[in-house]
């Protein structure tokens, strides 16, 4: 038994036999080993991370300009969803490749290569990478190999640690993870093909005749294979030395909850996306706001460095246009600018100084003002005070009192802010009139300032 192939052997009476699994014996005794390739199509939450991933980098703004202004039209053909195809391959595969097709030297067109056709030539490589990057494909209907230059190609993937080969991809990374889900759902599957019944392995006693042995083989390929109408299957004549033995659990525990929670969480991780945005019900509103913000700050990142990538290009250079990413002007982010706009209008109508109020809307603790922040809340400036005499019956001049004005109007602001709905005139001023009040009061009421 010393030169056996790798596989499943059965050895019996001196004999060793090779066995043919099937689709149901594979799966219970784990043999499949799917590439993660195919886990990201066979794997629903893996699916659900990719394609959610794909939703937001269709809303997310891209455009091709030329200096400021957006060019009126490119001097070379896209692929179709370019941004999204090249996320998904770089999830998936790790890399993505974009082929330049050319017409008298000038790029003409940035074709989509399938991922899994390309693969870099190691017997080509110097400093700078591979030299040439090698393709399988059909050519008059034929296979072929094809030798691409890197010149010909721009190839999108995450720098690791290595001089030029890709960042380990996120679908492989979470393989094993992706592995358990899908062992749950086919050994599931597997049961409910079979009618709700797990794989038998039934032991018939040394001597039993042929026949009996084909009949009960029969009988119990009844019970996985019966349709409706075939009640008398159902029962099945055995002798007491027939045993049984389930080589599956029970439906009722192959849910695995807990394993399957973290699973989950394990394969959004390492997608980027946060569980309340695959999961509707899954956080509070709080907390779902905040996690959408951070998804699209997280992919417009992704993005930002794709456009790097084709806007370095030689070719691209010399078409004179570029890629930009405007992440933030998706609508969750302009709701996010919005709430820190109206954060900083607030903090500083209620007396505090700018530096204080920008550092607070930046998501910092008020614990964690440092020292170039300087005096939180800083007193009201006084004006100064004019050292010439003055007569009795001399008015003060229009300087002192704009000054007393605009020294009354902040006393006022913060004084009203902690008092609202009080009479305006209870406080004590020469410089403010009623009119005056009432108009402080009526903006502080419009920017909700009270505390």
């Amino acid at each position: 038994m010393d030169n056996l192939a790798p596989g499943t052997y059965l050895h019996s009476n001196g004999v060793t036999k090779a066995l043919s699994l099937d689709r149901q014996w594979a799966s219970v005794l784990g043999v499949q080993s799917p590439t993660a390739q195919v886990l990201a199509t066979a794997v629903g939450w893996v699916y659900i991370a990719l394609r959610k991933r794909r939703q937001l980098i269709a809303e997310i703004e891209t455009a091709w300009q030329r200096g400021e202004e957006e060019a009126a039209a490119l001097p070379f053909i896209l692929p179709m969803s370019l941004m999204a195809r090249v996320d998904y391959a770089i999830q998936v595969y790790g890399v993505a490749y974009l082929y330049k097709v050319r017409k008298r030297a000038r790029m003409t067109e940035l074709r989509w290569l399938d991922p899994t056709t390309v693969r870099a030539d190691h017997n080509t490589v110097d400093e700078r990478g591979p030299r040439y990057y090698v393709r399988d494909a059909r050519v008059d209907e034929r296979d072929a190999v094809l030798s691409i230059p890197r010149d010909d190609l721009i190839v999108v993937q995450l720098a690791g640690l290595h001089e030029w080969e890709p960042l380990t991809a996120a679908t492989t990374a979470t393989r094993t993870a992706a592995e358990i889900m899908r062992g749950v759902r086919d050994t599931a599957d597997t049961v409910f093909d079979n009618n709700a019944l797990p794989p038998l392995i039934v032991h018939v006693p040394i001597g039993t005749m042929p026949e009996e042995v084909g009949r009960i083989q029969r009988a119990f390929s009844g019970f996985f294979n019966r349709r409706r109408g075939t009640r008398e299957r159902n029962v099945t004549a055995t002798t007491p030395d027939v045993t049984i033995t389930p080589l599956s659990v029970n439906p009722a525990d192959m849910a695995l909850t807990a394993l399957a929670d973290n699973v989950i969480d394990e394969i959004l991780a390492a997608h980027d996306v946060p569980k309340s945005v695959a999961v509707s019900n899954a956080a509070n509103y709080a907390t779902a706001q905040l996690d959408a913000a951070t998804f699209v700050r997280t992919l417009g990142g992704r993005l930002t460095e794709i456009a790097a990538v084709l806007n370095a290009d030689a070719d691209v250079r010399k078409t004179g246009v570029e890629l930009h990413v405007y992440a933030d002007r998706h609508p969750t982010q302009q709701r996010d600018e919005q709430m820190a706009s109206t954060s900083f209008q607030r903090y500083v109508s209620g007396g505090m100084s700018a530096a204080a109020a920008l550092w607070l809307v930046s998501g910092k603790l008020p614990a964690e003002f440092p020292a170039e922040v300087g005096e939180v809340f800083p007193p009201a400036p006084i004006a100064p005070v004019v050292a010439m005499p003055i007569e009795p019956e001399q008015e003060e001049t229009a300087e002192v009192k704009s000054a007393g004005w605009v020294n009354d109007a902040r006393a006022f602001r913060r004084w009203y802010a902690k008092r609202q709905g009080v009479d305006v005139m209870t406080f004590e001023s020469a410089y403010l009139s009623r009119a005056d009040r009432v108009i402080i009061a009526d903006e502080l009421l419009r920017l909700a300032v009270y505390p």
